[in-house]
């Protein structure tokens, strides 16, 4: 390890940025269990997507464009959620 860069990189963050004034945006999604429930909710990854696939084409108002997917599985989602666009 080489900690003496690791406290160095640290330290470069400008000073205003404090974990307790970070602002919050109503419009983005929020964790629906917080993280102790999606910590548990991600062992099992068909449940993980059950729930946060319809949250997040929710949250992109059907627009899968505004959806980072993964190549290849872009078709999948499109026959999945064309009734929410």
């Amino acid at each position: 390890f080489l900690l003496q860069e690791f406290t160095e990189d640290v330290s470069r963050v400008p000073t205003y940025l404090h974990y307790q004034s970070l602002r919050n945006f109503e419009d983005l999604p929020a964790l629906p269990l917080g993280y102790p429930g999606m910590f548990f909710l991600a062992l099992f990854p068909a449940a993980y997507r059950a729930v946060m696939d319809k949250r997040t084409v929710a949250w992109a108002g059907g627009d899968l464009s505004k959806i980072q997917i993964r190549k290849g599985k872009r078709a999948y989602y499109e026959r999945k959620f064309a009734d929410a666009a």
